[in-house]
């Protein structure tokens, strides 16, 4: 791979939970099964973090699409 590839790799695997900070902290540390509610919730995280990413422009638009 190319290293641009590389890193565009790296700074994905570093960035791909960040959608995270809009689920409820008592989702993520629910210790019981979570309801379907609440895991459709945990799924929206990969789009909510493409968003936030996107918001801060073409530095990571190749990243973004990794996540």
């Amino acid at each position: 791979m190319a290293r641009p590839e590389v890193e565009n790799i790296r700074v994905a695997g570093l960035l791909h939970d960040i959608g995270k900070i809009e689920i409820s902290g008592e989702i993520l540390s629910k210790a019981a099964e979570l309801s379907t509610e609440e895991k459709d919730l945990m799924d929206s995280h990969t789009v909510k973090g493409a968003y936030i990413l996107s918001c801060v422009g073409s530095v990571l638009k190749e990243v973004v699409q990794l996540l």
